[in-house]
């Protein structure tokens, strides 16, 4: 249903079936973490969702991508638990939509479509919510994730929200050097009006 339904639902609210497709999978993944238990997003979601005042989706969608890729590293580093690989080079078939490849490709394929979406849906990075660098030691310390697929130790927790960090900088980075480009375009085409090299200069106003 997610892989069928996620991206139409969130870019265009109105489709009726991508939302009950996401109906039914809100359903059916409240099932399975009731029986499977949390992983490290949500042991994120309890530790800094109950520290600051972050939407439980914001906070788990934001982590999503980085939290799967470090468990994958630490699952192939350490030689442990081949059924969860297993599982996520089903979830890349399922949203590649492809079946040719191997395991690799398909587990490769899902981090990079987490990541994608990620950007894709313009998820708000948590340092907007106030958590900051000297704050993810102490948020780190109260995460529990003892039913998450590979044990994760201190510094891989904090290179995931030191992660969701960098990526908030490297976006404001980003939006000031388009400002930074804009103005100089503009600079650059009232210098060609005045000179009469063009008649006008038209800027149009783009959605981020």
């Amino acid at each position: 249903a997610v892989s069928d339904s996620l991206v139409s639902c969130v870019e265009d609210g109105s489709r009726i079936e991508s939302r009950r497709g996401m109906s039914f999978a809100a359903l059916t993944s409240g099932i399975c973490l009731a029986n499977a238990g949390l992983g490290v997003v949500h042991g994120f979601a309890s530790s800094a969702g109950g520290m600051y005042n972050i939407p439980h989706g914001v906070l788990c969608g934001t982590l999503m991508a980085k939290a799967n890729e470090v468990n994958v590293r630490e699952l192939l580093k350490k030689n442990v638990n081949p059924a969860a690989l297993r599982k996520y080079a089903s979830l890349g078939k399922l949203f590649l939509g492809e079946n040719s490849g191997t395991d690799d490709y398909f587990i490769d394929g899902f981090i990079r479509f987490l990541s994608d979406i990620t950007g894709r849906f313009n998820i708000p990075r948590l340092a907007g919510y106030g958590i900051a660098g000297e704050d993810i030691g102490s948020i780190c310390i109260r995460t529990e994730i003892k039913n998450n697929p590979v044990r994760l130790e201190q510094e891989d927790l904090e290179e995931i929200l030191v992660d969701d960090q960098a990526q908030d900088a490297v976006a404001e980075e980003l939006e000031l050097l388009v400002l930074l480009v804009v103005a100089v375009a503009v600079l650059i085409g009232e210098r060609l009006v005045r000179e009469g090299a063009v008649d006008e200069v038209i800027v149009l106003e783009l959605d981020a």
